[in-house]
């Protein structure tokens, strides 16, 4: 599984690895209202995961991303 980081529109100063698909080793469970945890492997050389923890999740939708999104990003 993986996930990639699309910065928002109108950034001026884009993000380290913004478009990189990101491979995902460690998925804690998602739920509405609670922070999600995730470790990924963003492939530096010495480093072998990072831990990640967003934000409150505020909603849960399934995706079917067929083509590239609105930014035209495929991930």
């Amino acid at each position: 599984m993986t996930i990639c980081r699309v910065a928002p529109a109108g950034t001026h100063r884009p993000l380290r690895q913004d478009d990189a698909e990101i491979d995902i080793l460690f998925m804690g469970k998602c739920e509405v209202g609670r922070d999600l945890i995730l470790i990924v492997d963003l492939q530096l050389p010495g480093i072998a995961s990072t831990f990640r923890r967003t934000t409150e999740v505020l909603a849960i939708e399934s995706l079917e991303i067929e083509a590239p999104n609105e930014w035209g990003h495929k991930c």
